[in-house]
């Protein structure tokens, strides 16, 4: 077997099972597959050039519709100020716009879904 895209990867083997016997199995399996070029990682980046920007979106022939916006800026999960970061998200996803919702949903009729989510990485100065 011959594989034009594979350089690295990982195998997990759930249950019970004799590594003696699988490994050999896995080498066979593998041994042909090479990459047409070496394995890079890809750094996640921040884009601060990329300016806000105030949009109305009308949808009058549409009876659902689910809007999502997000910010993105640098940040690794080791920053001083990542600690604070969970707490606020909960703040402003889930107590700061549920007055909002309630609004909405007793003035408009609508049905509504508020929350928030937090992403940070390891490797790169980039959180949304």
């Amino acid at each position: 077997m011959t594989s034009t895209g594979l350089a690295a990867g990982e195998v997990a083997i759930v249950g019970d099972f004799d590594p003696a016997e699988c490994l050999p199995i896995l080498r066979e399996t593998f041994s042909g597959w090479t990459a047409r070029q070496p394995y890079a990682r890809i750094p996640k980046v921040v884009f601060p050039q990329v300016k806000g920007e105030k949009l109305e979106i009308i949808t009058p022939d549409k009876a659902n519709a689910v809007y999502v916006a997000g910010l993105v800026f640098p940040m690794k999960d080791d920053d001083p100020d990542y600690a604070a970061w969970p707490s606020a998200t909960l703040c402003w996803g889930r107590l700061a716009f549920v007055p909002i919702g309630r609004s909405s949903a007793s003035k408009e009729g609508l049905s509504y879904g508020v929350g928030s989510f937090i992403s940070s990485d390891s490797f790169d100065p980039r959180s949304s």
